[in-house]
């Protein structure tokens, strides 16, 4: 049916350019706008959707955007927020040109990656967010992270539930590898069951930070011998700050069950939230410092379990927690 107002007509091909005004019409639960058919789309252009509502907001966003359709598969060109509208497996994983700040809704979809990461080396800014609740990614490569942060990459995590098939190869993060200095800033959503025969079972952070303030991350594992179920700290320079959020239910086959630090220069600092019930088969149920440093203000560590040491938190090589 024919709406009472008028929207903008964006060119797919660059969504900076009006091309025209057309009259939205209601197609199911999308509210859409029609192109002209000189502009040579043939598919009606999303605008917004009734479960993704028109005066929509995320945290990320100060303003009502305008939301894009996006297919999984197209390369992303233009800065811009984009929403998925069904379940979909893509080809390939997310991909866009450099430098973009993009935000992707996954308005209650899951978003579904075969024998590639979900996202790799990613430069620019993604901000994840899930107006509906029920969104997910996950990821099938089981030889790489599911998601990779490098080159100075910024991801936002407002939403979401994040989960993999086990990396079985002597790869580093389960479900999320950070390098190159690139940074995960995590305010809601799930990280959830990730595995890997290297360090992190959830989270490998390599060179850069990862900064929780809210959401949770659990349930993940790495093997015998390997460091932090749910996250590990594997390079010189490696951050980890806990303002917020759950760590939660996290094993390790040897050092850290929830956290493990364990590269001279790392650092894991903890003003608030929430480190809970880890297991570790030597070191840490919780917490273990190796190499680096620990900084502890706030929050709260509660149970965890370990073998040998430390049943919540073991420091050692004569590490003092701060």
């Amino acid at each position: 049916r024919t709406m009472a107002w008028n929207c903008k007509v964006y060119n797919v091909s660059n969504t900076a350019a009006v091309v025209g005004e057309k009259s939205a019409v209601q197609v199911g639960d999308q509210i859409r706008c029609l192109l002209n058919a000189d502009k040579q789309i043939s598919v009606l252009y999303i605008l917004t959707a009734s479960n993704h509502k028109e005066n929509h907001k995320c945290d990320c966003c100060g303003e009502t955007p305008m939301w894009l359709a996006w297919d999984g598969n197209t390369t992303i060109t233009k800065s811009g927020h984009y929403v998925l509208n069904a379940d979909i497996t893509a080809l390939k994983g997310i991909e866009w040109n450099e430098d973009l700040n993009i935000t992707l809704c996954l308005n209650g979809h899951k978003f579904t990656v075969n024998n590639r990461r979900v996202l790799g080396n990613v430069t620019g800014t993604m901000n994840i967010v899930d107006c509906v609740g029920s969104g997910s990614m996950h990821g099938t490569a089981n030889n790489n992270a599911s998601i990779t942060m490098g080159d100075g990459g910024v991801l936002n995590i407002y939403g979401g539930t994040y989960t993999a098939e086990e990396v079985t190869e002597e790869k580093n993060g389960g479900l999320f590898t950070i390098i190159g200095g690139g940074q995960i800033n995590m305010y809601g959503g799930t990280i959830s069951g990730g595995k890997t025969n290297g360090y992190g079972g959830n989270v490998n952070i390599s060179d850069g930070i990862f900064t929780m303030h809210g959401g949770t991350v659990q349930n993940g594992t790495s093997a015998e011998g390997q460091y932090g179920g749910n996250f590990a700290l594997s390079g010189a320079k490696a951050q980890l700050i806990v303002n917020g959020g759950q760590i939660l239910g996290g094993n390790s086959g040897s050092y850290g069950g929830n956290i493990a630090v364990a590269k001279t220069g790392a650092k894991l600092i903890v003003t608030g939230g929430k480190i809970e019930n880890g297991t570790a088969a030597t070191h840490g149920g919780n917490i273990c410092v190796a190499l680096g440093s620990v900084e502890i203000t706030g929050g709260e560590i509660l149970g965890g379990s370990a073998t040998r040491f430390g049943s919540s938190v073991s420091l050692v090589n004569d590490i003092v927690a701060t």
